[in-house]
């Protein structure tokens, strides 16, 4: 398990172009999972509707601001504002991706109307209030809920939102499952993985209001062709003393593959709101 932005940025710093070789992001860029919503018909559309679930979330205001929590190499933040007007900033640990991430809106020309900073998003630089701030996949890394969504609260504006999608504990994992579990916490460097009852509890000392949870589970594609030759591989290799980062990946990928597959873990967006209301717990903008 993590439990250092250090070993999540590493991670990442390791791993990045290697996701970006072999996963399937293709023009979008954005490193995460596809979402084979009805009526999704390409993997172009998969890894997009991510987008389209987050952007159903901006308000309808002329030129909204928006915070990606863990923006990889930028492409979910520029998608984004590719088709809504409006200014964002993505907050990444890894070097590597910031540049990256700064390159794409370079060449989306997206430039004046985005930023990337290289940061911890529990302890995020000092930045003008956000309508909408979202974490596709982030949250888990963080070495802290309760600072994650305290920070995240700080950001926004009130009636502003927060979108999170990412793997969500089930409340009572049987005891065959722990393994898989610290498998995946292993491999992909992950400390924020938690019930869905800790997550609203995290959110509203932070001040914010849980106002929609959401399974997706069921628009992934599990045991792909690539899944599966993955399993056979670690099944097969496992016992070997493998180095490379990258093999670290594939473990915990295999792992979730199995916790998913299995219901003890469940791929949620989760919605939270800051009340307009007058907040002593994030102050008002």
């Amino acid at each position: 398990m993590s439990d250092a932005p250090g070993d999540v940025a590493a991670y990442y710093e390791q791993n990045t172009r290697m996701f970006l070789r072999f996963g399937r992001t293709g023009d979008i860029g954005a490193i995460h999972r596809e979402l084979w919503a009805p009526g999704v018909g390409t993997v172009a559309e998969a890894v997009d509707h991510a987008h389209v679930l987050i952007g159903a979330q901006l308000p309808e205001i002329a030129s909204p601001r928006i915070l990606d929590l863990g923006c990889g190499v930028g492409g979910s933040l520029c998608q984004l504002l590719l088709q809504r007007r409006g200014e964002g900033v993505g907050l990444t640990i890894s070097p590597t991706q910031a540049g990256l991430a700064r390159q794409r809106a370079e060449a989306a020309g997206l430039a004046d109307r985005c930023t990337f900073l290289c940061g911890d998003f529990t302890d995020p630089p000092k930045l003008e209030p956000f309508d909408l701030a979202f974490a596709i996949e982030s949250f888990v890394h963080g070495p802290d809920p309760a600072r994650f969504f305290q920070a995240a609260a700080g950001l926004l504006r009130p009636g502003g939102r927060l979108v999170v999608i990412d793997d969500v504990l089930s409340p009572s994992p049987p005891p065959e499952a722990a393994r898989h579990l610290d498998a995946f916490r292993r491999g992909w460097r992950v400390s924020s993985l938690e019930p869905p009852d800790a997550l609203r509890q995290h959110a509203e000392q932070a001040g914010l209001t849980c106002v929609g949870d959401q399974d997706l589970t069921p628009w992934l594609r599990l045991w792909r062709w690539r899944d599966r030759a993955v399993a056979v591989a670690v099944v097969g290799l496992g016992w070997l003393p493998i180095p490379h980062p990258y093999w670290a990946s594939l473990t915990g990928g295999h792992a979730l593959q199995v916790c998913l597959s299995r219901g003890w873990l469940t791929y949620r967006m989760v919605l939270f709101e800051r009340p307009r209301s007058s907040d002593p717990k994030a102050p008002d903008s």
